[in-house]
């Protein structure tokens, strides 16, 4: 056992939350998951324990302690502790619950099964491909990787699943997707608040977005549901953004081979949406300043949030606090779509629609 996780009992504040963090550093591996065994494999996998990590975990004890009393059932707390363990030891001590023989045989099946054609895109992940599958209302084609079918169709990771209950958007909803990237999260969305909902997908890469309208000329219904606004999400209306267009995950500031005009939220709602009733973030770090830009809305509204809480290393502490401050019952959920670091999910659900 590497003396940094030893040493790092000293600083472990006197909380359950502590004790239990403690205890995982100090357990008996797990084992190596299919992905770290590959990563490590092809010398692709960083070196562990991750002293930053642990650093970072140590540094923000208080208020993960917090977050971790504060949030609605045990399988939040259990996942804060599942995530943090095995970003600072890696996936070859710390599988992430997912990490099952289950999970991977649907992986595995899904191309064969789903699959119905090529198609001329890429991305910095693979061929993009076209994949039917049945919705609510009937069939839905739709142009993605098979990563974003799984994470989006098939473990549904915009849904929270309790032991009483499934949160999600409702018949109706007027939906904000934030970061649509292809628009596969827009055309699950549409399909599940129905004609008389609707959904604004906010995406500003050009790549990301000619795909996006594939998938929605393919799903004529679908997409009349949804309208795509080319404006970067952010704390201030009208500022001019450059970004490179690395695709899918697109970060503000990271060059200039494009430009993007900023919006708030609350802007949008004001002058085009009229209200939100869920709220989807997963914009690669500027989740922060899309929660600033939409306050004001999501005080008066009160919509359920499904924000991506894994791209910065405090999301998981300033996000969290960002939502305690805001003047709403919000009741505290976290989930993880995967069997890697990515796909950190925190939902805030009003404590009215909460069936959890």
């Amino acid at each position: 056992m590497s003396s940094v996780l030893v040493d790092a009992g000293a600083s472990v504040a006197a909380t359950r939350f502590g004790r239990l963090f403690l205890d995982g550093l100090l357990a008996e591996p797990t084992g190596p998951s299919r992905v770290d065994r590959w990563r490590f494999a092809t010398g692709d996998g960083p070196a562990h324990p991750d002293r930053a990590e642990l650093a970072n975990v140590l540094d923000h004890l208080t208020p993960l302690a917090t977050l971790y009393d504060r949030f609605a059932d045990e399988a939040s707390r259990s996942m804060l502790l599942e995530v943090l363990l095995h970003r600072v030891l890696g996936g070859r001590r710390r599988r992430l619950p997912l990490d099952t023989d289950e999970f991977w045989a649907v992986r595995d099946q899904l191309e064969p099964t789903l699959e119905i054609g090529p198609s001329p895109y890429t991305s910095f992940l693979g061929p993009l491909a076209w994949y039917g599958l049945g919705g609510t209302e009937g069939p839905i084609e739709v142009l993605t990787h098979p990563l974003g079918l799984l994470n989006t169709f098939v473990v549904q990771q915009y849904l929270c699943q309790t032991d009483t209950g499934t949160i999600g958007p409702q018949p109706g909803d007027v939906v904000f997707d934030g970061g649509a990237c292809w628009g596969d999260t827009s055309l699950w969305y549409a399909d599940l608040i129905g004609a008389g909902g609707h959904v604004h997908a906010f995406e500003i890469d050009p790549d990301n977005i000619a795909v996006l309208g594939e998938n929605l000329r393919r799903n004529r219904a679908l997409g009349a549901r949804v309208t795509v606004v080319e404006r970067a999400l952010g704390d201030r209306s009208g500022d001019t953004v450059t970004f490179d267009a690395t695709g899918p995950g697109t970060r503000l500031g990271s060059g200039a081979t494009h430009r993007a005009v900023t919006l708030t939220v609350d802007e949008h709602v004001d002058r085009v949406a009229g209200r939100i009733d869920v709220l989807k973030l997963d914009v690669e770090g500027a989740e922060l300043a899309v929660l600033q830009g939409a306050r004001r809305s999501i005080e008066r509204f009160r919509p359920l949030l499904a924000i991506s809480a894994y791209h910065r290393p405090d999301d998981l502490i300033v996000l969290p606090a960002f939502v305690m401050d805001l003047d709403v019952d919000y009741r505290l959920y976290l989930r993880h779509a995967t069997n890697h670091r990515e796909e950190t999910v925190l939902f805030a659900v009003p404590a009215d629609r909460d069936r959890g």
